[in-house]
């Protein structure tokens, strides 16, 4: 068994990952931008498997909130598990293409990475 942090835990890729994970055993933190619908999908998960599930506010493009996020997450998480992802359709915003795609994940790791040794780092 094995604890992992779920990042953009609302996409439907994070929660089939998370189902997955749940089925073996694992444990999971799962989070999100949007709290309400994040909380939606805790609550079937855990009726599902019958367990309780940790979630919290994670903004990937509040890049000055990663320390604290970092600070406060359990010890024990050695997996971490990138779902987010922001593609414009109707008009090119180049900067929040970049935030949420490369820049936000990239120092949220390199910032993990000086307080955790993690096994995992899985990116989609």
């Amino acid at each position: 068994m094995s604890k992992y942090l779920i990042i953009g835990g609302n996409s439907d890729i994070a929660i089939e990952f998370a189902r997955i994970l749940l089925k073996k055993n694992n444990e999971i933190i799962l989070s999100s931008n949007d709290l309400e619908k994040l909380s939606f999908n805790v609550k079937k998960l855990e009726i599902e498997f019958n367990t309780k599930i940790k979630f919290l506010h994670l903004d990937i493009e509040n890049l000055n909130s990663f320390d604290e996020i970092i600070n406060h997450l359990d010890s024990d998480i050695k997996n971490l598990f990138f779902s987010s992802g922001y593609l414009e359709k109707y008009e090119t915003n180049i900067k929040k293409i970049e935030y949420v795609n490369y820049l936000g994940p990239k120092i949220f790791i390199e910032k993990i990475l000086r307080t955790r040794n993690l096994n995992k780092i899985i990116a989609i």
